[in-house]
């Protein structure tokens, strides 16, 4: 899916990652991967994306792309589960909140990006966390968890032939988006150059950053 966590709404940062937890929000997935198809489900979100990877045997593969189809196309986002997802997420927040290291790549990423994407936490505060609704994953998934916004790779020892015609059949009632607008984000002003100092969550432990704002690795 190509939009991740800079994809967040401002002062709700960590919906996406949210979304991305609610598209396989059990462990029940995860154990049929791995014990019925003898292979694996790992969902990944950064700033960019959310992909999700998925192996099985071979003589599995429309198992494989039914699960996902159903997973990615429809996603059930409720109130319940969207209460339990943002607990487990906020417990691990609040885990590298407590981290000195942690702290300090986030205030130096803040200070050097303001309130550009990268300088958000990609799986958002326990302040912000704490304001999103199961409305704001909705809005998320209309949005973003769109057929014209994925790419789906298949690979393996499978016939190529069937794997068109079973990609066609589980993802083609995957709807398309009504219109997409482009996402812009302004350019972060400069960054403050005076020493920055803020408390460290563990009072004998201090860590130091600097950082440098140059040219795009593309550029």
């Amino acid at each position: 899916i190509h939009a991740g966590s800079a994809f967040d709404p401002q002062g709700k940062e960590g919906v996406m990652r949210l979304l991305a937890d609610n598209i396989f929000p059990t462990e029940a997935a995860r154990d049929f991967f791995r014990e019925d198809l003898e292979g694996s489900l790992e969902v990944t979100t950064n700033y960019d994306y959310i992909q999700i990877d998925a192996t099985g045997k071979s003589d599995e593969f429309l198992n494989i792309l039914s699960t996902l189809s159903a997973a990615v196309s429809n996603p059930v986002i409720d109130k319940p589960t969207t209460a339990r997802l943002k607990e487990e997420l906020l417990a691990k927040v609040k885990q590298m909140e407590g981290e000195p290291s942690y702290v300090a790549d986030q205030a130096v990423a803040k200070r050097l990006f303001g309130t550009f994407p990268y300088g958000r936490p990609q799986n958002g505060s326990s302040e912000s966390i704490g304001k999103i609704d199961f409305a704001d994953l909705l809005d998320a998934k209309q949005r973003f968890l769109t057929a014209d916004n994925a790419t789906v790779a298949i690979t393996g020892n499978y016939d190529k032939v069937l794997g068109y015609r079973a990609a066609r059949r589980y993802f083609g009632p995957w709807l398309k988006s009504d219109r997409r607008i482009p996402s812009t984000f302004r350019q972060p002003d400069p960054p403050p150059t005076a020493l920055l100092s803020v408390p460290s969550p563990k009072a004998d432990v201090s860590e130091i950053r600097y950082a440098i704002r140059g040219t795009a690795r593309s550029d």
